[in-house]
C-alpha cells in the first residue's frame, strides 16, 4: 500500500499514479494469466483504441492495449496509459461498436483523469492509493486480480466512483459518435454485461445482483446520452468476427475449469465438488472458493508449515491433503470464527469429492473455443444452442453471445458464434 504523504518534494499525485500503473502491469498480467498469444486479435483491438483517442483529445496511439486471458467479461484501465480488456468480454460483444464503448469508456476514464481523484479522495481519507480503473461485468469473482469496481471499494469512495463511472459512460458515448460509431452501442454494451450477470448468477446458484453495482442507473443514462446524438452511427461486424473465430471460451484448461457442479484443474490434478453459493477463482497453480458467509477455500501446493502463521487465533481452520500424479496438494477451510453446522456441511460435500485426476485424464482434456458460422434456413436459437458443449442453459449463452433478445430468432445467413471443443491438435 502507498502512503501519500504532504512533504514538500513529495512526487505529485500524477505522477504516483504514473508509477502505479508502472508497477501494477507485470502484476496484472500475472493475475489474469498473461497477454492472449493471438497478434492479430492484439493488432485489432490497439487499432480500434488508437482510432478513439483523438476523440478523448488524445494524440493517437499513446495507450497500451492488451486482451488478457481471462473469462470473464471485464475490462479496465490503469494510469500510465494502459487499458486491459479480457478475452471473456471479446467473445459477448456483438460488433464493432460495442467494443469500442468499451474502449471509449476506459479512455474517459484516463482522460477526465479519473486515477488522480481517486487519489486524492483516499488522501484525504487516509486510505491507499488506488489501483486500477474499471468498467466491469458485476460478478467478477473475488481475489482474481482485477482492479476494485464499485462493488470491492470502501463505502466511503462508493459515491465518487459511482459517479466516475457515469462520466466515463457519458464521455465514452460522446467519443463513439465522433469516431463514427453507433452511439448506442454504450448502453447496450452495458445491458450485455448485466445479461452476462444474470446468466452467471442462474448457472452458479448465486444470489441476483447487489443495488450497489448502479448499473440500472448506468444503463439508463447511457441510453440517454444516446438519444441526445445524431443516428445512424456504424455498428460493423466481420471484422471482430474474424479475430475472435477460434479464441479460447470460458476458463482456461491451465487454469482449471467447471463442469457442471465439479471444479477441475489439470495443473493441480484434482478435481472436487463447488457447493452451491461459492464464488470460484483460481490461477495457473491455485484455485478459491469463497461464501458469503465467510467460509473460504484455498487449494495449493503449499505444505502446511507455510500457512501456519496466516489464520489469526480466533479464525478456524481445516486442511486436507492429497497426493496427486503432480505431487501433494493442501485444500484449506478457514473461516474468521468457528465453523457453522452449513458449513461443516459444505466442507464435507467438498472433502467427499475430491478425487486426484489420472494421468490419462489430463492428457484427454481440452480446451472449449469460438466458432463463427453462418445460419442456415433451418436453424433456431434452440437448435443452434444444442450444438454448443455447454450444460446448462445453452440457449440462454447462445442468445448472449449473440446478442438475441428472449424472444429473437436468427436470420438466416446471419454470421453467429458458437462454442465447440478446440481440436486435439491445437495447443
Amino acid at each position: 500500500m502507498l502512503l501519500l504523504g504532504g512533504c514538500t518534494g513529495a512526487p505529485t499525485l500524477d505522477q504516483v499514479a504514473a508509477d502505479i500503473g508502472r508497477a501494477e502491469h507485470p502484476r496484472v498480467l500475472a493475475r489474469f494469466g498473461g497477454a492472449v498469444d493471438a497478434p492479430g486479435l492484439q493488432a485489432y483491438v490497439a487499432d480500434l483504441g488508437a482510432r478513439l483517442e483523438p476523440a478523448g483529445g488524445r494524440a493517437e496511439g499513446r495507450i497500451r492495449y492488451t486482451v488478457l486471458d481471462e473469462p470473464t467479461p471485464n475490462a479496465f484501465s490503469l494510469p500510465g496509459d494502459h487499458v486491459y480488456v479480457t478475452r471473456g468480454l471479446l467473445a459477448i460483444v456483438d460488433d464493432e461498436a460495442e467494443l469500442a464503448a468499451t474502449l471509449a469508456h476506459e479512455i474517459a476514464h484516463l482522460e477526465a483523469g479519473h486515477a488522480r481523484a481517486r487519489l486524492e479522495a483516499e488522501q484525504r481519507a487516509r486510505a491507499g492509493a488506488i489501483l486500477a480503473d474499471v468498467m466491469q461485468a458485476p460478478s467478477a469473482a473475488p481475489g482474481s486480480g482485477r482492479g476494485p469496481g464499485i462493488a470491492s471499494t470502501t463505502g466511503d469512495l462508493q459515491p465518487l466512483l459511482v459517479l466516475q463511472e457515469l462520466e466515463a459512460d457519458r464521455l465514452g458515448t460522446r467519443y463513439l459518435a465522433a469516431a463514427g460509431y453507433d452511439a448506442s452501442a454504450m448502453a447496450r454494451m452495458l445491458e450485455r454485461l448485466a445479461d452476462y450477470d444474470h446468466l452467471h448468477r442462474r448457472v452458479s446458484g448465486l444470489p441476483a445482483l447487489a443495488a450497489a453495482n448502479r448499473l440500472d442507473l448506468r444503463i439508463e443514462a447511457a441510453w440517454a446520452e444516446a438519444r441526445a446524438l445524431p443516428e445512424g452511427g456504424a455498428v460493423p461486424r466481420a471484422t471482430l468476427l474474424a479475430v475472435v473465430d477460434g479464441l479460447a471460451w470460458g476458463p482456461s484448461i491451465r487454469r482449471g475449469f467447471v463442469d457442471g457442479r465439479i471444479f477441475v484443474h489439470p495443473a493441480l490434478a484434482l478435481s472436487f465438488a463447488v457447493p452451491p453459493g461459492f464464488e470460484l477463482a483460481s490461477g495457473a497453480d491455485w484455485a478459491m472458493a469463497r461464501h458469503p458467509t465467510g467460509l473460504l477455500l484455498v487449494v495449493d501446493d503449499r505444505a502446511v508449515d507455510e500457512v501456519r502463521t496466516g489464520p489469526r487465533p480466533e479464525a478456524a481452520m481445516r486442511v486436507v491433503q492429497v497426493d496427486t500424479p503432480h505431487g501433494a496438494r493442501h485444500l484449506r477451510f478457514l473461516k474468521l470464527g468457528a465453523f457453522s453446522t452449513a458449513d461443516r456441511l459444505a466442507i464435507r460435500l467438498v472433502v467427499d469429492s475430491l478425487r486426484p485426476l489420472p494421468a490419462s485424464a489430463l492428457e484427454r482434456m481440452r480446451q472449449r473455443e469460438l466458432t463463427v458460422v453462418e445460419v442456415g434456413p433451418e436453424d433456431t436459437a434452440r437448435s443452434l444452442a444444442a450444438r454448443m458443449p455447454v450444460p446448462i442453459e445453452a440457449e440462454a449463452l447462445f442468445r448472449l453471445l449473440n446478442g438475441f433478445e428472449p424472444s429473437a430468432e436468427p436470420a438466416p445467413g446471419r454470421a453467429v458464434k458458437l462454442v465447440r471443443w478446440r481440436a486435439l491438435s491445437r495447443p
